[in-house]
């Protein structure tokens, strides 16, 4: 499952970008420019000529008399129009200069869905009408009110993410550093000595004095008529000097080959937030103990919940032929592999691990045989995650989707 379920939270890496002017708050002629060089796009699985609409190379801001102009410029073209790829562009404002985003720009298409969207902490709050316009330039052009932030005290920075996704394809490129989304240009993200090159259940462990194991694993869909749900549970217990924790997934085929989804690493929390008609919710951390950091009990959760009239609206779009990117045959699994590690340092070199062989349980969390649902009729799973990721992007709550080889 995990190698589309969300990475929240993670080490922030290092990534280049060029200057940046601020004047004063909402000041008319205040300007803002970033520059990020070519070359350096995440691609898994697209040739050149579609990675390089994802490639941003600057990103700018200046505020007019009643507008703030956003322009993105990306090395190949701009495309949020007739496509049949996924293509998604985010620009995340900074009002206080905490490091985080209090207003969030969108426009792509998700899951075949155009999406214009501005969420913000501040002004309207959130809207779906303001000026678009370079489809099939290489500059994507951004104008919205400045009543769209009244009450914020200014903007002090900006952060830019471009992606396309196709299946189980995806490219993105980042600009300037921004907590909710991980750089991947920086190879020593990519080389932790936990993540190992290979299948991890079969490697061995590097610190006996510890132990870790997985005692409980559930997921369910739950369609009430009013909202559609689905939730994670995982829980298990650690011995020892536990410092910290990380979990992935190992996906078996038929033809012999796997896939390793990403590790996430621990503690994390999000708490319930609800936006546009989502609600999502997600941890993995010491449970039962004395904080987040206590691993002596362990738990790890994913939820989202998604009105039923918004997951009406992206089944009619599936209906019309519109691909999700997130269809999976499940009779092509032949195991599903939970992994957790724990460490007892904080390098994460020392680390014991446990397994658990939840293939049942994704199998029918996947064909929709776990849901609650009493209606007869197959609940598909793998198009509700596609539902999900699409209402989270509109939301701009800030997760990344990703999937590692």
């Amino acid at each position: 499952m995990n190698k589309m379920i969300l990475v929240v939270l993670v080490a922030c890496a290092f990534l280049t970008s060029g200057s940046m002017m601020i004047l004063p708050a909402n000041a008319e002629g205040e300007t803002i420019f970033l520059s990020d060089p070519p070359g350096d796009v995440f691609n898994d699985g697209f040739t050149t000529d579609v990675f390089n609409n994802v490639d941003i190379t600057a990103l700018t801001m200046n505020t007019g008399s009643e507008v703030i102009v956003f322009e993105m410029k990306v090395l190949g073209i701009v495309i949020y129009e007739n496509t049949d790829y996924d293509h998604n562009y985010f620009i995340y404002i900074d009002h206080d200069g905490d490091g985080d985003k209090e207003s969030t720009i969108i426009v792509g298409i998700i899951s075949g869905i155009a999406q214009i969207t501005f969420t913000s902490e501040y002004g309207v709050g959130y809207s779906m009408s303001f000026d678009v316009s370079g489809n099939g330039t290489n500059t994507l052009h951004i104008e919205i009110p400045l009543n769209f932030i009244d009450g914020s005290p200014g903007i002090t920075d900006i952060y830019g993410k471009a992606e396309v996704w196709y299946r189980y394809n995806i490219a993105d490129d980042l600009i300037n550093e921004y907590f909710g989304v991980v750089p991947v240009d920086d190879d020593d993200d990519w080389d932790d000595d936990y993540e190992t090159e290979g299948d991890p259940t079969t490697h061995t462990p590097t610190d006996e004095s510890i132990g870790v194991s997985i005692d409980s694993y559930g997921a369910e869909f739950d369609d009430s008529g009013e909202k559609v749900e689905m939730e994670i549970n995982v829980e298990g217990s650690t011995s020892g000097t536990v410092v910290k924790c990380a979990w992935t997934t190992v996906t078996y085929f038929k033809n012999g080959s796997y896939e390793v989804g990403g590790w996430d690493v621990g503690p994390y929390d999000n708490p319930e937030t609800t936006s546009v008609g989502f609600t999502s919710e997600s941890y993995f951390k010491g449970i039962d103990g004395e904080g987040d950091d206590d691993w002596s009990s362990w738990g790890y959760k994913l939820y989202f919940g998604i009105l039923e009239e918004l997951y009406d609206l992206y089944d009619r779009y599936s209906n019309m032929g519109m691909d999700s990117g997130y269809d999976m045959d499940v009779e092509n699994v032949t195991r599903m592999i939970w992994v957790v590690r724990a460490f007892s340092d904080e390098e994460m070199i020392m680390w014991n691990q446990d397994t658990k062989d939840v293939t049942d349980e994704y199998k029918a969390f996947i064909s929709g045989e776990s849901t609650k649902k009493e209606d007869e009729g197959w609940l598909p799973g793998f198009e509700l995650f596609g539902a999900v990721v699409a209402f989270i992007a509109v939301a701009g709550l800030g997760f990344t989707f990703r999937r590692r080889r």
